[in-house]
This record gives C-alpha cells, sequence and structure tokens, in this order.
C-alpha cells in the first residue's frame, strides 16, 4: 500500500519494497529491482476506493442531510468541492452535488455532467455545460466556487468561469447522487458512479486554494460542512 502525505504525494524506491526476493538461477547479491512507477498523487487513487459511496441509478441510491444543510444560501458566496468517479456517461442537472428548492429560475446551485462527460453546472433555469472532462472509471476532483454573481467551476486543474448574477440559492437539504427539484420530495435523474469527500465551504476558495483543498486530506479554513464516506 502506498501512503500519501499531506500533499497527496508519495515516492517509493525498489529498495523500501524489496524484502529478500530471490530466485533458483541467480545469485541474491547479483539480483537488481526497478520499478515501473515511484511517484504517485491523489489521481492514483484506485477507482474501487472502499470508503466511498457507490451509487447506483437503478436502486435509486442518493445521500441527502436529515435537515437544511449548514450551507451559504441567496447571493453569499461558497465552494462545494468533491471527488467523483463516473461508471457511465448520462446527462444530469444536478446529480452529483447540489442544494436548493423550487428550480426556475435561479433557486438551485448543483453540479452535474454532459452525455460527454463534461462538468455541468445547475443554477436552476439558469445554468452552463463546462468544457471540463469528468471521464468515466477515473476519480475525478471537481470544484465550484461563486462570489459576487461569478462562477468558477474546476476540474483537475483546469477551470472556467462565467457569470451568473441572478442566482438567489433556496435553503434545502443537500443531496448527493440524485437530483431533485423539491427538497426531495420527488426525483429525477440519477448518477452511477462513486463520490467521495464533499465539502462544503462558506467563502470562495481561488485557484491556489482549490489546489491545495484538492491535495490535502484535511478541510481548509473556512470549511463548514465536510462528508467522508
Amino acid at each position: 500500500i502506498v501512503q500519501l502525505d499531506d500533499n497527496g504525494m508519495a515516492s517509493i524506491t525498489p529498495e523500501m519494497i524489496e524484502n529478500g526476493s530471490s530466485d533458483n538461477c541467480t545469485n541474491p547479491d547479483a539480483l537488481s529491482f526497478s520499478l515501473d512507477k515511484t511517484e504517485f498523487n491523489c489521481e492514483n487513487i484506485e477507482s474501487n476506493n472502499p470508503s466511498a459511496i457507490d451509487f447506483i441509478s437503478e436502486n435509486n441510491s442518493y445521500f441527502s442531510t436529515d435537515a437544511t444543510v449548514n450551507i451559504p444560501v441567496g447571493t453569499q458566496e461558497r465552494t462545494i468541492s468533491l471527488w467523483v468517479n463516473p461508471d457511465v456517461s448520462d446527462f444530469c442537472w444536478g446529480c452529483l452535488v447540489q442544494q436548493g428548492n423550487g428550480d426556475c429560475t435561479s433557486k438551485m446551485f448543483g453540479l452535474g455532467m454532459s452525455e460527454n462527460n463534461k462538468l455541468v453546472f445547475w443554477g436552476g433555469c439558469d445554468d452552463y455545460i463546462s468544457n471540463l472532462d469528468i471521464p468515466n472509471d477515473t476519480w475525478t476532483y471537481i470544484a465550484i466556487s461563486f462570489k459576487n454573481g461569478l462562477v468558477t467551476l474546476y476540474a483537475n486543474g483546469e477551470s472556467e468561469s462565467f457569470s451568473k448574477p441572478n442566482i438567489n440559492t433556496t435553503s434545502s437539504k443537500l443531496f448527493v447522487g440524485r437530483e431533485t427539484v423539491n427538497n426531495g420530495a420527488s426525483f429525477r435523474d440519477n448518477f452511477d458512479g462513486q463520490i467521495d469527500e464533499v465539502r462544503i465551504y462558506e467563502r470562495a476558495l481561488n485557484e491556489l486554494e482549490v489546489e491545495e483543498d484538492k491535495a490535502s486530506q484535511i478541510p481548509l479554513n473556512g470549511v463548514i460542512s465536510s462528508y467522508t464516506f
């Protein structure tokens, strides 16, 4: 097992894992060892992460908080980050993570994906489809920040920003893995895949802080909710 450090990095050498290897043809002192991979980071986390929630659409599986979530609403600034690993390419507006109640117009705040595995912002009839990739069978760190009407989406080191001055998110529970426009009274689109490490901040993280959040096992300053599954 390779253990990542607090910065999400690790290095190994053959000497660190060699434990008395031998064969029947070579003197042990003459054996040489090499590794095809010696550097690791968060992108190398296996897709079968046992701590993640595995969402299966045919089972209508999802996660939600029991009550109105501790998360900024209205026009307040915020950041939501999480790790996702899709199994299939299905379109949804807010099936990855969402808050809000009432849909149109501009009452929702969430993340989904397109049928082409592009990251999607869901604002409730005030939406945006990005060019940021979230490929199947791969763990991808994604985040969304909002401040003064500006939304910024992040996916593994790339970002897109756009203006959404009418966003006025209504209070609700937090939903992960399934999309609802009425605070869980009914549902529509589902997510197929795994999600882990959902973090909610009461401020808009900047680009450097988003990279720090991606690499850190501990949330940064300003976190108000954190869900490690």
